[in-house]
């Protein structure tokens, strides 16, 4: 038996080509079950978020195995063009992989720790959906719990490693001031109240859109204020800058929505969300400035950093030797 999987993330593609492979939480689950149904395939774990869409998998020797093509049919995607994107990874490359991203140091925001969230989820959805197997349980269990002693006794020194708060960071880089400014953050799900906590802790005026059909069920950050999705159009003039971060298929921001609105002064758009949530094309308007996911990058490694990555991978070491002796 072997331990297979597949990736795309944002070092091999942009986002528009990352959206064509995301999956939902229920599609992720109905998608592991067909994979796991495969002949020669035991266990199949899916971790998908903004940044990434990994298929693992734990096969059989003896069988021929395509996750590419096994993802694809999933995905109605016939053309063969997207395999460029792709790395494969195996056995021992395929292990030392997990345990390093589950670290932090394979992130778009180098220690981030969102992704240990984001595995531990990935886990769990299989075992919900009875598609993972012993040695793919072992595997991801053993991988965040490198990730937890790491964020334990490796505290990177940039602080707060979110994407959203790379954003405040670059745009007050540029001399942009938030504080005061008022804000509209579309979406309160995990990413969506992260980024409200954020642009808060800068002094910011947030308001928080909240579905109409869960607004008397649904708690905001502190200090927010909320309004229905459905009237989003209505304050977004009185903005400065807005947010979007939920996990529809669908825009959440078109350009035909804004033909009715007038932009009078700067206002910036941040989209956090894979598929997109902002039309693209609304960046052409007057007085927009538009930022997606892949805007916002690490700085340089500073030599603070490369201590803590250098202990962090002492820590993996030690973590995945752990692993190799039981898989033994």
């Amino acid at each position: 038996m072997s331990i297979s999987m597949i990736g795309i993330d944002h070092n091999m593609a942009p986002v528009d080509i990352r959206a064509k492979f995301a999956f939902t939480k229920k599609n992720a689950g109905e998608a592991m079950e067909k994979i796991k149904n495969q002949n020669g395939i035991y266990g199949c774990v899916i971790l998908s978020t903004c940044n990434r869409l990994e298929v693992w998998a734990s096969v059989d020797d003896e069988v021929d195995v395509c996750l590419y093509d096994y993802l694809c049919r999933i995905k109605g995607i016939t053309e063969d063009s997207y395999r460029q994107y792709f790395v494969e990874r195996k056995d021992q490359e395929a292990v030392e992989h997990l345990f390093y991203l589950t670290s932090g140091l394979k992130s778009q925001i180098l220690g981030e720790d969102q992704i240990l969230t984001q595995v531990k989820n990935a886990l769990s959805m299989s075992r919900d959906e009875f598609t993972t197997d012993s040695v793919l349980e072992v595997l991801f269990r053993m991988a965040v719990t490198a990730g937890k002693k790491i964020k334990t006794e490796v505290p990177f020194s940039h602080g707060n490693p979110s994407v959203i708060h790379q954003a405040v960071c670059s745009l007050r880089d540029q001399g942009y001031e938030i504080k005061g400014k008022p804000c509209m953050v579309i979406g309160n799900g995990e990413m969506g109240k992260l980024a409200a906590q954020s642009l808060k802790r800068t002094g910011a005026d947030v308001t928080v859109t909240v579905r109409q059909y869960r607004s008397g069920v649904v708690t905001i950050p502190v200090g927010c204020s909320r309004i229905n999705y459905g009237e989003r159009m209505d304050y977004l003039p009185e903005c400065d800058l807005v947010v979007s971060a939920t996990a529809s298929p669908n825009y959440t921001l078109t350009e035909e929505l804004f033909e009715d609105v007038r932009v009078e002064r700067p206002m910036i758009l941040i989209d956090l969300a894979v598929p997109r949530d902002i039309d693209p094309e609304i960046r052409k308007k007057d007085n927009i400035t538009l930022y997606d996911m892949d805007s916002f990058r690490s700085p340089e490694v500073s030599s603070g950093q490369s201590e803590s990555i250098r202990k962090a991978e002492q820590i993996v070491e030690e973590q995945l030797e752990e692993f190799y002796q039981w898989l033994e």
